[in-house]
């Protein structure tokens, strides 16, 4: 899709087709437990060493690979990094972040959203309003879920590294509120 063999290694790694940013995480957890049970150290304790040495660095590596993908800002983050083959030092250039502000209105009304949901989680916390914080974590989740779906769409249809950055930003940030919402 992206003409990356990194691209198509993680994912090919546990046989999921059309690699994107939403995932089936319960298809993924049944193939991670498959290569598990196939390359795992336990199974070649009474073989030579090289082969137990290469088992355990095939679990490492399918370890690290089930991680990036099941976690949804480090999925997002490979899936930008393999799609721009470039290192994400450049994450954010700040000028096209104040043009993107201003011109995608979705984007400008989730930042706002954003800063309201902190003050608020904050006052509710402050005065120990359970209810409130569940109304706002589903608030939360359905954020995450729009945002998800319009990264997904970008990542597909663009190759605007910065805005794809900055809808990785705001996952991460809307990731950080859900936790503060937890009593």
């Amino acid at each position: 899709m992206f003409g990356s063999k990194r691209f198509l290694h993680l994912y090919s790694y546990f046989n999921i087709e059309n690699p994107s940013y939403i995932i089936n995480k319960h298809l993924l957890k049944l193939n991670y437990i498959k290569c598990l049970h196939k390359t795992h150290p336990d199974n070649f304790v009474y073989t030579n060493p090289q082969l137990s040495k290469l088992s355990h660095n095939l679990t490492c590596f399918t370890n690290k690979t089930y991680n990036v993908l099941k976690d949804d800002i480090l999925r997002a983050k490979y899936l930008l990094y393999v799609k721009n083959d470039h290192d994400l030092g450049i994450f954010l250039n700040k000028e096209y972040i104040k043009y993107v502000y201003t011109k995608d209105t979705d984007v400008n009304m989730m930042i706002s959203q954003l800063q309201h949901l902190e003050e608020s989680i904050n006052l509710y916390k402050q005065y120990q309003m359970v209810y409130k914080l569940v109304e706002t974590r589903n608030i939360l989740r359905n954020m995450f879920i729009l945002m998800s779906q319009k990264y997904d769409e970008e990542l597909k249809k663009s190759n605007n590294v910065y805005l794809c950055s900055y809808y990785v930003v705001l996952l991460d940030k809307i990731n950080q509120l859900n936790l503060l919402t937890i009593i």
